[in-house]
């Protein structure tokens, strides 16, 4: 895990730079460490305050948004990240991408923002307030109208979000 640690002092320095190949890089170590520790992980990545800097990586401009955004998906798996999320302002810029054409791009965001919105109050209003939901319900709407299996998996992640903005199980966070 120390090379975790040196990855995200470098990811710091490379987002501002916006030095392609060490970005993705870094982007690709942070995937792969999240893999295998992904509690441990996610805790050393909230503490290096690096979430505020994914905002400006989800750009629709950046080649990196699908990376970006999967790596979102996979820290909000655990709760105490989602609020983190939200507060480093991820939600704008994901729902944002919500309107990409790329199937990549939608697949990774819709998992961001259903992660974010599971079992969290905050997440949820976010997403209402950025107007996801709806973004998410007309996509929906165009790909159900097109029977193609290469859309099965993003109409399955979609739903999932739809489910988890949807879903208050009865507490406020």
């Amino acid at each position: 895990m120390d090379n975790l640690s040196d990855t995200l002092k470098k990811l710091k320095i490379t987002a501002v730079d916006r030095t392609e190949d060490s970005l993705e890089g870094c982007l690709d170590c942070l995937l792969q460490a999240l893999a295998q520790n992904n509690m441990e992980t996610s805790e050393k990545i909230q503490a290096s305050g690096i979430l505020q800097l994914f905002a400006s990586l989800l750009t629709p401009q950046s080649s990196f948004k699908a990376k970006v955004a999967n790596i979102i998906a996979e820290v909000a798996k655990n709760e105490f990240m989602r609020i983190p999320c939200v507060d480093a302002g991820l939600i704008s810029p994901l729902v944002q991408l919500l309107n990409s054409k790329d199937q990549e791009v939608l697949l990774q965001t819709g998992r961001a923002l259903g992660n974010i919105c599971y079992d969290s109050h905050e997440g949820r209003s976010a997403v209402d307030q950025a107007g996801g939901a709806q973004i998410v319900i007309d996509h929906l709407r165009s790909l159900c109208s097109i029977t193609d299996p290469a859309n099965e998996k993003l109409l399955t992640v979609f739903c999932g979000m739809l489910m988890n903005y949807s879903n208050e199980n009865g507490k406020q966070n």
